[in-house]
């Protein structure tokens, strides 16, 4: 069967299986001119204004722009269709901020947005201008959703890195305690698989990548009193644990710390014959129908 992820056939097949339908959620909303596009690439989402006719405004990268002669660390304002700008990433309509602000009129977002293209700005994944220009246009705030939550002590941190998310307490002061990969460990000696708890600088633990406060299961748990989540995290500095991304032991050392139970959301529940399968890769998931005993069926990728 022909696959790909822009066709996204690999879900059209478990959904047609399942439902007799085939269906995919990615272009499950076809957006209007106005709406904010979100579109999910390699360790971050690049975001573009759509203005109609399968066309978009965005802010494209430096790296875009080098047959414009666009200095380092500028980005320059193109209009051009959406399906080239996806390169072949899934994305969504997200007008993420219509609860905190008054969308512009329509007329005056897209008015404004093709006044702008061809113009130079700076750019950079970390500052997420891309998303700030389009905030700008349809509500007239430039603002990210990057850092709209300060952190406050106790806060669980869910910071999103290559293939995973690694996860940290809050302990105030710009520090956070965390169990740290095996392979960050070199200094202390630490075997092969195993990670060090370490108190470290919120930005440091960061870096480049993004993230938010996510206490995911405080709708589920009762979180444990403050200075007992610091203190018992306070203790544990400096010990030796296993880590692991499939076991994903920093965000159960992280919820253990904050509700006093080791929980991840990643294995939360059993498939039973017939559920969907929805595996996460780098720009794209894969889907998969679970017929027991530990094996799906799904349209594996052609072989490059």
């Amino acid at each position: 069967m022909e696959c790909s992820d822009l066709s996204r056939n690999n879900e059209h097949l478990v959904t047609d299986l399942r439902y007799g339908k085939a269906h995919s959620r990615q272009f499950r909303e076809e957006p209007k001119p106005g709406d904010l596009i979100e579109i999910s690439r390699i360790g971050y989402s690049h975001w573009a204004l759509y203005v109609g006719a399968g066309y978009v405004i965005h802010l494209a990268p430096p790296g875009e722009n080098s047959e414009a002669g666009t200095p380092t660390g500028l980005g320059v304002v193109k209009r051009e269709l959406l399906v080239v700008v996806l390169e072949n990433c899934s994305y969504e309509v997200n007008n993420h901020l219509d609860h905190l602000y008054k969308p512009r009129p329509i007329k005056e977002v897209l008015r404004s947005a093709e006044e702008m293209v061809g113009k130079e700005k700076e750019d950079s994944v970390l500052s997420r201008n891309s998303e700030h220009f389009v905030n700008d246009l349809r509500y007239g705030q430039s603002h990210s959703r990057q850092f709209r939550e300060d952190p406050k002590p106790g806060d669980l941190i869910e910071i999103f890195r290559f293939f995973n998310s690694h996860w940290a307490l809050y302990v105030g002061d710009g520090y956070v305690i965390h169990l740290a990969p095996s392979g960050e460990n070199s200094e202390a000696g630490a075997p092969t698989g195993l990670g060090v708890v370490k108190r470290e600088l919120f930005l440091d633990v960061v870096g480049k990548c993004f993230y938010k406060v996510h206490n995911h299961l405080d709708h589920l748990y009762k979180p444990r009193p403050i200075k007992e989540m610091l203190s018992s995290g306070k203790e544990v500095v400096g010990k030796e644990m296993e880590d692991s991304d499939l076991s994903r032991n920093c965000e159960h050392f992280v919820t253990e710390l904050r509700y006093g139970k080791a929980r991840s959301r990643q294995f939360r529940e059993e498939p039973k014959p017939g559920d969907l399968i929805e595996i996460s890769r780098i720009g794209s998931s894969h889907w998969a129908l679970y017929v027991g005993d530990g094996y799906v069926i799904h349209l594996a990728p052609p072989v490059s």
